[in-house]
C-alpha cells in the first residue's frame, strides 16, 4: 500500500523538509543541485501520499458498502447475533477510519505543481546554469486562497432571509520565482503568479431549499526574461516577439539588454497544474530571436 511507502519517506525527510510541508513556503540562495536535492524527496513523498489517499478513499467506500452487506446478513440471521456487534464494528471502523485517516493526511498534501512543474523545470534549467553559481529561488505552496493572500473582498447581501447573497474574494498568489545566471553570462528570471477570483453564492432553489455554490477563476501570469550581454548577442530585432506572447518588455542598459515575455493562462480549479514547457518555450523564443553579436554588421 502506497500509504506505508509515503510514511517511510516522510520519516526519512530532514527537519527543514518537514517544516516546508507544514509551512508551505521556502526561499533560498543556493546552487541548483542543492535546491533539487531538497525538493526531490518532497516530490517523491507527495506522489506516494496522493496515491495512498486515493487508496484510502477506495477502502473507505468499500468499508461502507460492506457495512450494508453485513447489516443485511445480520437481518437475515446469516451472522449469529453474538457476532453481529463485532462484525458491524469492524466494517464501520474500516470505512470511517479510512475516511478520517485520508482527511488527516490532507494537511500533509502539497500541490502537484511541486513534482510536475517545479522539479522538472529546475532539472532543465540546471543544465544551462553557470557552474558554481547560486540560484535565487522562492516557492509558496500555502494555497491560492489563504487569508494572507487576499487583496479585496466584496459582499452583496440583500438582507436577512433574502437571496441571492454573493461574496467575491480576490487573491494574489506569487508562488514561484527563480533567478539564475547562465553559462553564456546571461541572467534568466522566471516568475509565475496567479490572480484568483472566488465567488460564493447563497441562493434559494425552487423547492425552497438554501443552496451554496462556489466558483473560482484563476488567471496565471507566466513571465520569463533574459538579461543578455550586448557584446555577446544582438537584440535589436525584438519587435517580432510581440506576436509570440501577450506582453513584451524590453529594457536597454549600458552593457545588457533585458527581454521579457509574458503569457496568461486561465483555469477554473485550484488543482490545475502549470506545464514546465510554457516557461521553457518563452526562453527558447527569446534565444531564437537573438543573433550573435559578431553578425551585427553582416
Amino acid at each position: 500500500m502506497k500509504l506505508f511507502s509515503a510514511l517511510r519517506k516522510y520519516f526519512a525527510l530532514t527537519s527543514a523538509q518537514r517544516q516546508f510541508i507544514s509551512k508551505g513556503i521556502w526561499a533560498c540562495n543556493q546552487p541548483p543541485s542543492a535546491i533539487i536535492n531538497f525538493l526531490k524527496p518532497l516530490a517523491a513523498f507527495d506522489s506516494d501520499l496522493d496515491k495512498g489517499r486515493d487508496q484510502l478513499l477506495k477502502v473507505g467506500c468499500g468499508g461502507l458498502i460492506l457495512s450494508f452487506v453485513v447489516a443485511i446478513m445480520i437481518g437475515n440471521e446469516v451472522i449469529p447475533e453474538s457476532s453481529a456487534g463485532i462484525a458491524m464494528f469492524l466494517v464501520l471502523t474500516l470505512g470511517l477510519g479510512s475516511f478520517i485517516a485520508r482527511w488527516l493526511l490532507g494537511s500533509m498534501d502539497m500541490h502537484n505543481n511541486l513534482r510536475l512543474f517545479v522539479v522538472p523545470l529546475l532539472n532543465t534549467l540546471q543544465q544551462d546554469m553557470a557552474p558554481g553559481r547560486n540560484m535565487i529561488f522562492k516557492l509558496d505552496l500555502r494555497g491560492k486562497t489563504c487569508k494572507s493572500k487576499m487583496i479585496s473582498q466584496k459582499h452583496d447581501n440583500p438582507g436577512w432571509f433574502r437571496y441571492p447573497k454573493l461574496s467575491t474574494y480576490i487573491f494574489k498568489d506569487y508562488w514561484f520565482s527563480c533567478v539564475a545566471p547562465l553559462v553564456d553570462g546571461s541572467t534568466l528570471k522566471i516568475t509565475v503568479d496567479d490572480k484568483i477570483r472566488q465567488r460564493k453564492r447563497t441562493y434559494s432553489s425552487q423547492s425552497g431549499k438554501t443552496k451554496f455554490k462556489t466558483k473560482i477563476k484563476i488567471k496565471s501570469k507566466i513571465s520569463a526574461s533574459l538579461a543578455m550581454k550586448n557584446k555577446t548577442y544582438d537584440l535589436d530585432n525584438t519587435g517580432s516577439l510581440n506576436n509570440l506572447c501577450d506582453r513584451l518588455k524590453v529594457k536597454d542598459k549600458n552593457r545588457r539588454k533585458a527581454v521579457g515575455m509574458t503569457v496568461y493562462q486561465i483555469s477554473t480549479s485550484e488543482d490545475s497544474v502549470m506545464e514546465p514547457a510554457v516557461c521553457l518555450n518563452l526562453v527558447g523564443k527569446i534565444l531564437m530571436n537573438a543573433a550573435p553579436a559578431k553578425a551585427k554588421g553582416a
